[in-house]
C-alpha cells in the first residue's frame, strides 16, 4: 500500500496529510468528527486545501464536509470513498479510482475528471459546473439532481443538463 505523502505548499497542511495517513495506515477511514459542545452539534472536516494526494491508495476514506479545494489527487485509489457535502472545487482527479465513491451535494465546480474511473459513483445533487470528464468510464453512474452547466463530458461534448439519471457504459 502506497501512502507516503507528497510534498504540500505549507508545514501546516503536511502535518494534517501526514496525520491523516499515518492513522489510515493504522485503519482509520473517517476523518470527520461530530461532537457536542454545550449542547451544540459541531462538526469537524479536515482542511486540505491544495494538498497534494496523489498516487496513494485511499479506499473506503470518510471525508465528508471537508475543504478539499484545489486537491491534488492525480492516479489515486479512492474507490468507496464518502466526499459528501465536501468542497472539491478545482479539484484533480485525472486517472484515479474512484469506484462507488460517492459526492453527494458536492461542490466539483471546475474539478478534473480526465480517464478516472467512476463506475458506480454517486453525484446526486453535486453541482458539476465547468467540471471535465473527458475520458472518465461512467459505468452506472447516479446524476440525479446534479448540476451541469458547461461541464465537459467524457466524449469532449459540452452539457448543460443533468444527461440521465443514471449513466451505463
Amino acid at each position: 500500500m502506497n501512502l507516503v505523502p507528497v510534498v504540500q505548499p505549507n508545514p501546516q497542511l503536511t502535518a494534517i496529510v501526514n496525520h491523516i495517513c499515518q492513522h489510515y495506515q493504522k485503519g482509520q477511514r473517517t476523518f470527520t468528527k461530530v461532537s457536542i459542545v454545550n449542547g451544540q452539534f459541531s462538526i469537524h472536516a479536515p482542511n486540505l486545501s491544495q494538498a497534494n494526494l496523489g498516487h496513494l491508495v485511499l479506499r473506503d476514506i470518510n471525508l465528508t464536509k471537508a475543504n478539499l479545494s484545489e486537491l491534488e489527487a492525480q492516479h489515486t485509489d479512492f474507490s468507496l470513498a464518502d466526499f459528501s457535502e465536501t468542497n472539491l472545487a478545482q479539484a484533480n482527479f485525472s486517472h484515479s479510482n474512484l469506484y462507488r465513491a460517492k459526492f453527494h451535494r458536492s461542490n466539483l465546480r471546475h474539478a478534473v475528471f480526465v480517464g478516472a474511473k467512476l463506475s458506480q459513483a454517486d453525484f446526486a445533487g453535486a453541482d458539476l459546473s465547468y467540471a471535465d470528464l473527458r475520458g472518465a468510464s461512467l459505468g452506472s453512474v447516479n446524476f440525479r439532481g446534479a448540476l451541469f452547466n458547461h461541464t465537459i463530458m467524457p466524449d469532449g461534448s459540452y452539457c448543460h443538463a443533468v444527461p440521465h439519471l443514471s449513466v451505463a457504459s
